[in-house]
Parts: structure tokens; sequence; C-alpha cells
């Protein structure tokens, strides 16, 4: 029996989670994991991680496109992972790999890619996926200016228009609110700070890009994942994405109103008080890490 001091090991931060993996649990209740002793593909399962807005698209519309790869879309959400295996009669989820492995790449070192959040990659894991293959690799796309992100999400949350090739679902203009870019910054902060704990804890190798990177220099963004992959990705040239990028006069207005009203706020002295989180990690719960022992 675990003490008290072994218990909630992982940060509070980690406590949330998405529904994927119950919902395909369900699809599969017993059908789930993989029950293999030996890999079954001769490339690694390798993950594009991202979260919303963070350029994951045009960097999997790269991937896809170069030979010898596929796939690297949202295909491990639920409802896809659903609608694909009614319409395929996949009866389990392993097999949902080995019908994306035969259909998609008939190369045995081919490589089928998948994007996924980190609770999707907790959930590979825990259904055994990764040893199908020769291992599993994670290239994570996150985006430096993470207040642009924030606000392009706001954005997309109200038009429900995620990529240039969509058309808006809502006819009224998105509204301002400085609170939602906010809460969306700090999202954005947290997926990524959690994609970090989980394959660090999971001992996933990991290669961290930008989405600022990819967008100035797309060859040498798409040469550093060839040699973390163990292919040679150098002599790749791009060709005119298909995406377009979204953001426009409304971005940087939203942007302008708010930096302005975060910079306000940030130098209040109202705000000024002792951080929680260092607080209860001292002993005596009155004082911050930053205090010098006597």
């Amino acid at each position: 029996m675990m003490t008290e001091d072994q218990m909630m090991a992982l940060p509070p931060i980690m406590a949330a989670s998405g529904n994927h993996e119950t919902t395909i649990r369900d699809l599969f209740p017993e059908r789930f994991t993989y029950e293999g002793t030996e890999p079954e593909f001769a490339a690694p399962l390798v993950l594009l991680g991202f979260f919303n807005r963070s350029g994951s698209t045009l960097l999997g519309e790269y991937l896809k496109g170069l030979r010898g790869f596929s796939g690297f879309a949202e295909h491990l959400n639920h409802s896809v992972v659903r609608n694909v295996s009614e319409k395929q009669g996949i009866e389990s989820f392993p097999d949902y790999f080995r019908a994306a492995q035969t259909r998609y790449s008939p190369n045995p070192k081919h490589i089928h890619g998948f994007k996924a959040s980190w609770d999707q990659l907790l959930m590979l894991k825990r259904a055994r996926i990764d040893q199908m293959y020769q291992g599993m690799k994670m290239v994570h796309i996150v985006r430096g200016d993470v207040v642009g992100q924030a606000i392009s999400l706001v954005i997309a949350n109200q038009t429900l228009q995620w990529t240039s090739r969509q058309t808006p679902q809502v006819e009224t203009a998105p509204v301002f609110n400085a609170a939602r870019i906010g809460r969306a910054v700090q999202a954005c902060l947290e997926e990524e700070v959690r994609m970090r704990m989980v394959t660090e804890l999971l001992e996933v190798p990991y290669l961290r890009v930008t989405y600022e990177g990819l967008d100035k220099n797309p060859a040498t963004v798409i040469a550093r994942i060839g040699r973390f992959l163990g292919r040679n990705l150098s002599t790749w040239t791009p060709s005119a994405p298909r995406l377009e990028r979204q953001a426009n006069e409304l971005n940087a207005e939203w942007r302008e109103r708010y930096m302005a009203l975060a910079r306000d706020e940030l130098l209040a002295s109202d705000g000024v008080g002792t951080d929680p989180l260092l607080a209860a990690l001292s002993d005596s719960g009155a004082q911050g890490l930053s205090e010098t022992p006597e």
C-alpha cells in the first residue's frame, strides 16, 4: 500500500485528460490492447504532437508529401476511429493500425504517422500500440508566439473556420474578449508542458520544432526531422503549401488590444503576493523557494 508521500506524484497540471481513450475503450471493450510480444511493422510509430493553431496542419502536409511517408492527420480522434472502424469492419484497436499500415504503407519501412495530443500519446502507450512498431517517436510542433496562437484559437472557435480551405460557419464577426484570450494562452502553455512531461515520463524520443522555424525555413526543419527519424531528407525542397495564412488585420488588432490590457494588469501593484504553489513547497508554508535558508 502506498504511503501518503508516495501518492499524487503527478503535478496537478496532469490531472486533466481527454475523452478519446474512454470512448475507444468502449468501442473495443475487450480488444483495446495489443497482446503481441514482437513488433509487426518495420518502421517506428511517428507521432506529430500538437495543440490547436500550432502549425501542425502545415507540417503534416509537408510530411505526408514526402516519399515513404503518409498520414499525419487527426486519425486518433475517437470519432474518426469509430467511423473508419465501422466502415472497414475493424474489430480491435490494434487492427485499426494494421489496416492503416496495409492500406497506406505497402513498403515495410514506410512511415504512416498520426497527429497526437498528449493524452492520445498516453492512450497509445496504455494500449501497447507502440509495441507493434519499431519503437515510437514524437515530433512536437509548438508556436513561439503563444499570444498569436491563443488569438487564432479564440477566433477559430467563434468562426468555426480551422483552416484556409474551410469557410466560416458563423456569419457574425468574432468578438474580442481579453479574458478568453488569457485562458487560451494558459491552455496553450499547459498543453506544451503536458506533452513534455508525458514524453519524458514514458521515455519517448522527442523532437521539438516551432511553427516560426517551419514558416521561415521549412527545408531546414524537415532535414532535422529526417535526422531524428533516421531518414535522409536533406535534399527535400518545399512546394507551395496548399494552406494559406489565416492571420490578418483582425489578429493584429486583437493582439495590440490584448497586450496593452495584459501589460497594465501585469504592472498593477494589487497583483503582488506570494505564489501559492511556491508557498506550498515550503516547509513552513509561508516562504517561497527563493528565500535563503539561515
